[in-house]
Formats: structure tokens, sequence, C-alpha cells
């Protein structure tokens, strides 16, 4: 942990909600919720970044209480966040995920909720309406340890012997014919 006098906090906790490689739907920016400790709490919290709580959390039906869905337990967390663009409108590259050997992760790797990770996250202050307050950006992730997102409700499911579906077949670049090019 970095000292608050930095720009730049690394923060070591579980990631939930991981939007890093396609916006969240709701905020339209990539995002992550990080469950935190007590020392990351107390040096953000005097950083004027808002912390959560679980027990805070309101569902979709406008229930408070604990959050039900997870595997593991994000009893204190921050929201960092992402935007696709710079104030002036420049693309801005996505957030870099890498390995605990810092190796670059490729996108298909959906990052599920309860990975460890460490965070590079920046505190900054805003005003927007009227309104102020301090949020955390973030450029960098580095996976600890991975739990897979698995999509469509898969979770749980292993690969097994049994029936396997028709696979469809793909061109290669010694296909790149058009198939349904007319004989000439």
């Amino acid at each position: 942990m970095t000292t608050k006098e930095d720009k730049n906090l690394i923060i070591e906790g579980r990631l939930f909600w991981a939007s890093v490689h396609t916006p969240n739907s709701h905020s339209g920016k990539y995002q992550v919720d990080i469950s935190i400790d007590e020392t990351t709490t107390s040096l953000l919290s005097a950083l004027g970044v808002p912390i959560k709580k679980e027990e805070d959390h309101i569902d979709s039906n406008g229930v408070k209480g604990k959050y039900v869905g997870t595997e593991n337990d994000r009893k204190t967390y921050v929201t960092a966040k992402r935007s696709l663009e710079a104030k002036d409108g420049t693309p801005l590259k996505k957030a870099t995920i890498v390995d605990a050997k810092t190796q670059s992760v490729g996108a298909e790797t959906a990052l599920g909720n309860g990975t460890r990770a460490n965070v590079k996250v920046n505190p900054f202050e805003w005003k927007f309406k009227g309104k102020k307050g301090v949020s955390l950006g973030f450029s960098v992730i580095q996976v600890l340890d991975l739990v897979e997102f698995k999509q469509n409700g898969l979770d749980g499911f292993e690969i097994t012997e049994g029936y396997t579906g028709k696979t469809t077949t793909t061109l290669t670049s010694a296909d790149d014919e058009d198939p349904f090019a007319m004989a000439g």
C-alpha cells in the first residue's frame, strides 16, 4: 500500500461486478467494486472516497440488506470507474489487466465475483451540476487469484462425458475464398 500523498494507490481486495472489458450498462463506464480491509478503508476514507457497506445495498426491488448472489463476502467496498473518453472527447484506452506475473490477460478472461487482485486506483475530486465529491478511477488490475465468470448460468457445471452438440466450422486463412462466389 502506498501513502495518501501519492496520486496512484495500489489496493488489494476481492473484485465484484467487474465490467473491465465492456462498459457497465448502468454507468456507461468501465467499473469494478473492490472489497477492502480496515487499513485501506481508513486510508480511502481520509481521502474523502465514499466507502460502501454490503448491508446498505438496495436491490432492484428497493429492498435494503445483504446482497444476494455472491459466493464471497464484500462487506466493505469501494467502486472504481474508468471513463471511455477524456473531458475533451479523446478516447481513453481500457485499463490494463495483467496476471500475477504481470503478463497481459486477454479480453476473453472474465473476472468473476471474488477474484483477488491488486488494483491501481487514483482518487480524484469532481464537480457536476452543483454537487461535488471524491471518486476512484482505475488504470491497472493485477489478478492474483482468478474466479472465472461463467456466463449463461453455467456456474457449478463441469465438463463431463456424454452428448456433444454439433460444432460449426470456421473459415481458416486457407479457406479465404468466398464459398458463395459463382465459378467463372
